[in-house]
């Protein structure tokens, strides 16, 4: 089917109890890395790849943060290492 509204494809992660939906692509204003803007469940999920491979993950429930620091391969590989970890949480849709 044709995508009427020129929108770019919804890009989401399968294979999870909860749904995971990319928000927003951006650079860091903080330092120009890149970063992802995701729901995953009920949170909202920031990550933040760092140039030499470091991966930073900030889960933020509105109440309670998270952080979470992980050695990653890319964006797709921090992607995952961020659902693993969300999917260790008592969630609620």
């Amino acid at each position: 089917m044709e995508n009427p509204t020129n929108w770019p494809e919804t890009i989401t992660l399968e294979g999870y109890p909860f749904h995971c939906e990319l928000i927003e692509e951006r650079a860091s204003e903080d330092c120009g890395c890149p970063e992802e803007l995701w729901i995953m469940g009920s949170l909202e999920v920031t990550l933040h790849l760092e140039e030499d491979g470091q991966g930073h993950v900030i889960a933020d429930a509105g109440d309670w943060e998270g952080d979470l620091f992980t050695e990653c391969s890319g964006i797709e590989d921090l992607r995952t290492h961020a659902a693993d970890w969300i999917n260790t949480f008592p969630l609620e849709e």
